[in-house]
């Protein structure tokens, strides 16, 4: 059979799926509605009553149950309730002051109510939804709007129509079901498409226009056989980005212990322990990269300097894109390292430059040395311990075999929210010095042992899905909310 250009949602539901469809009933949609005092748009109502509880849509952690889906303004009153107006003025929250200050009744002249179809919880969340008056109007398939902010004030719109933005979250979140495969050179997208029977221009003909402009186009094919997916991403500015998706997992052949190469990356991968429950958890881990003259640039292969500072290049181009510039003394970076109230080690436009099997590579922070006593070390990533400021912590498909950044977690006074998610983690002990935590989140990583969570007398809530947990028991003992 041909290959099949743009398949239809419909299609790339049945790729997801192994078996029947599952879908919501319709009693608990209607129960959503008269909640809601609004119509949900017919297109939304089928997805949900079709494919609403297919695994793909729990892989990427979008579609809530009905009873679950509630209002941008409902979540804000609860951020209101939840936060003291000392720290709205502390972590610069205008919005949310200015909204304290009115009645409910006039939240309209400041933000827009949405109704909240989707949602990630922080840190590294977004939330997205139809806005209320859309469906006021009836609208059958109206945009879909999404933000990125801890609370919904200001949404920006994401996709014009549901299945375009449905596309966009398989391509983003789901796209590792099976499969590690990923390219981003043009030689290596041409030759996996034409193996496969796909014409290159024609996907790129046949790809859709996304709403944000600066986001490009998206297009995707399935194989004849209906067992291989290609996602192709074209942004805007000629980058490209080919992910293949296999159907169904494929075993891979038993490796001869003799041939192991200790030196390789990858082989050093598989001293860590795997994690005994299956999830598919997106491409990754990925160790971090440079390119050879981006560490030349970098005196990365000079000799490192004695009582000198070991500076991660990755945490480096966080805090000059946190503060819009790169610090230019010593002094500079230890005051904006440890100005930095949040940490988000992720892969993402603007960070990383291309991904090469097990390797991400980034963008270098700039192209000159550091100053003294700084140095840049891709291995070493120690200088977390003098973030001192920072309040959360993401870790997402990044491997970090660094024992030193864990430990320095311990070290941080005001931590109170951690994600780690879809890598693995050498010692998870460094967890029982955490006590400041309130949020936890080790979704989909190699977390075992649940007696060290009795260490974290604030621990508020705690998302250990696909987990191979044991001491289990312990869990009955615990006061914050679990999820597993």
């Amino acid at each position: 059979m041909a290959v099949q250009y743009d398949p239809p949602l419909s299609a790339l539901m049945d790729f997801f799926c192994e078996g029947e469809h599952q879908g919501f009933p319709e009693g608990g949609i209607q129960e959503a509605e008269t909640r809601l005092g609004v119509k949900l748009p017919p297109v939304y109502r089928d997805f949900l009553c079709s494919y609403g509880k297919d695994p793909v849509c729990a892989c990427v952690r979008q579609v809530p149950e009905p009873k679950a889906i509630r209002s941008s303004f409902e979540l804000l009153e609860s951020a209101l309730e939840a936060r003291s107006p000392d720290r709205e003025d502390e972590d610069g929250g205008t919005s949310l002051s200015q909204l304290r200050r009115l009645p409910r009744e006039r939240w309209g002249e400041l933000a827009e109510n949405h109704v909240l179809l989707w949602r990630k919880e922080a840190p590294g969340g977004w939330s997205a939804g139809y806005r209320l008056r859309d469906l006021l109007e009836g609208v059958p398939d109206p945009p879909v709007y999404g933000c990125r902010e801890e609370v919904c004030v200001t949404c920006e719109k994401w996709a014009d129509h549901l299945e375009d933005f449905l596309r966009m979250m398989l391509f983003q979140e789901g796209c590792g079901w099976h499969g590690r495969r990923r390219y981003a050179w043009e030689t290596n997208i041409q030759t996996e498409l034409s193996a496969a029977g796909a014409d290159w221009l024609t996907l790129r003909a046949r790809s859709r226009p996304l709403a944000q402009k600066e986001s490009g186009w998206l297009g995707a094919c399935l194989s004849g056989d209906g067992e291989t997916l290609y996602f192709y991403h074209l942004g805007s500015k000629g980058g490209q980005d080919l992910r293949i998706i296999q159907r169904r997992a494929r075993p891979e052949p038993p490796q001869d212990p003799a041939k192991r190469n200790r030196s390789d990356p990858i082989q050093r991968e598989s001293r860590l322990p795997a994690p005994r429950v299956y999830k598919p958890s997106g491409q990754g881990p990925y160790r971090l990269a440079l390119l050879a003259h981006q560490k030349k640039d970098l005196g990365m292969e000079q000799p490192r300097p004695e009582a000198g500072i070991p500076l991660h290049p990755f945490i480096a181009l966080l805090v000059q894109e946190a503060f819009n510039r790169q610090p230019a003394t010593a002094y500079d970076w230890g005051k904006d390292l440890g100005r930095l109230k949040s940490l988000k080690l992720e892969l993402r436009y603007g960070t990383r430059r291309a991904i090469e099997g097990d390797l991400a590579y980034i963008y270098p922070p700039g192209e000159h040395f550091p100053p003294p006593p700084y140095y840049f070390d891709l291995e070493d990533w120690s200088i977390v311990e003098k973030m001192t400021a920072l309040r959360s912590v993401l870790v997402e498909r990044i491997l970090i075999e660094d024992a030193a950044f864990w430990s320095a977690l311990k070290k941080l006074p005001n931590l109170k929210s951690l994600t780690v998610s879809a890598t693995q983690v050498q010692d998870f002990s460094f967890l029982s010095g955490c006590r400041q935590l309130t949020r936890l989140s080790l979704y989909n990583t190699n977390f075992s042992d649940c007696r060290l969570l009795l260490e974290l007398p604030k621990l508020q809530e705690a998302d250990l899905r696909f987990c191979p947990l044991e001491h289990t028991e312990v869990l009955e003992q615990l006061a914050c909310k679990v999820t597993r």
